[in-house]
């Protein structure tokens, strides 16, 4: 298949029942003489079935869907299955499409034992996810002192020396702040005009007075200084805190991005922001209503199609940043298949793709997903 200018686009074999493809002329020659030879492949074949109620089987390494959620830093691949096997079928939902998997846990038993005996949930807290978020991380608990304690584990154990060490520092405060969480926790990444990353961390509590000074505690003995004078905006006293990735330090790296910690109190959660104005705009959002809530679109994801999970990762590809082009989903494809599935004509295959979540749960052995 050649464009107008005779440039090569890619060649392609058909069969009774696949069209193959491939950038590589020297590829797919070399799979035309192969084709009816058998492999012995290092696993086994995804047992895809393709009928009526199976409308697409599809493979995805961990680090493509991770390139989605944010940079390579993130902790996102770690809470992925080592191989994603994604089946997909007719949903009561009339706007996305729903695939299921259940991949072997593999590497990814640390992860996993952070969720043993936790039980999976719902986003319960719609009212706190403002509708400019472009990214949002969510995990589910249902017992905070086990999570607390798996956690503990984990940080103390931490690859990065930065985390470990400061979680040796803080770790007094840290039993306080877990036995006070509540149900879930989540990282809302919001768009920004400006293009600053506005990062907020909402803190479901049991205790919220406790989590609050608990959180204190943990950034004084992280190294911040005497604690800032309070600020009163839109009816919440904010403080700020100055020690940098407390966040991280208390959740793991995915929740990276926090320089200071701007704190405040709404109704049974704490508030973290990552900037006074971040701060400000989220609580504008708040009192405006505008969160998921009260949208018509968001409110039917979040109560119909997505499923109870311990983990999800949520992403609007409409609301994503300039300086986070590199989740685009077809950046690593060749040039001339990004310009055959995804050219900038209106109505091309991937053009009206508007969002993307992942949840996973975890078993003794699997990790069950489903990518939205």
């Amino acid at each position: 298949l050649v464009n107008r200018s005779n440039e090569s686009v890619g060649s392609f074999i058909l069969t009774d029942n696949f069209l193959v493809g491939s950038a590589s002329g020297i590829l797919i020659e070399n799979v035309a003489k192969r084709m009816h030879q058998t492999f012995q492949l290092p696993r086994s074949e995804p047992n895809f079935r393709v009928d009526a109620d199976h409308w697409a089987g599809i493979s995805i390494r961990p680090e493509v869907l991770q390139s989605l959620f944010g940079n390579a830093t993130s902790l996102v691949r770690l809470f992925l299955p080592e191989e994603l096997n994604l089946q997909f079928r007719p949903s009561a939902s009339r706007s996305h499409l729903i695939g299921y998997a259940a991949d072997a846990i593999g590497e990814r038993q640390d992860v996993a034992s952070l969720f043993t005996g936790q039980t999976p949930r719902r986003i319960q807290n719609s009212d706190l996810i403002p509708q400019t978020t472009a990214s949002l991380f969510h995990i589910g608990i249902s017992d905070a002192t086990r999570f607390g304690k798996s956690l503990s584990r984990l940080l103390g154990s931490a690859s990065s020396d930065f985390l470990r060490e400061r979680f040796e520092q803080i770790e007094p405060a840290t039993e306080a702040i877990y036995q006070s969480l509540g149900t879930e926790i989540l990282l809302c990444r919001m768009e920004s005009p400006s293009g600053a990353r506005q990062h907020v961390l909402v803190l479901n509590a049991k205790n919220i007075k406790e989590l609050s000074n608990a959180y204190q505690q943990a950034a004084y003995l992280a190294g911040a200084k005497a604690p800032a004078t309070l600020k009163t905006f839109l009816g919440h006293k904010t403080l700020r805190l100055d020690v940098p990735e407390l966040p991280a330090s208390l959740f793991s790296s995915l929740f990276t991005g926090f320089q200071r910690s701007w704190i405040t109190q709404h109704g049974s959660s704490l508030i973290v922001a990552n900037a006074e104005e971040a701060m400000q705009e989220y609580l504008q959002q708040i009192q405006r209503k505008a969160v998921w809530s009260t949208d018509e679109r968001q409110a039917d994801l979040l109560k119909n199609t997505l499923r109870p999970a311990n983990f999800t990762a949520f992403v609007r590809l409409t609301r994503i940043n300039a300086d986070q082009s590199q989740t685009m989903l077809t950046s690593t494809w060749p040039l001339a298949w990004q310009n055959l599935l995804n050219g900038s004509e209106e109505g091309s295959a991937l053009s009206n793709l508007e969002n993307i979540a992942y949840q996973a749960s975890y078993g003794n052995e699997k990790i069950l997903s489903t990518l939205v």
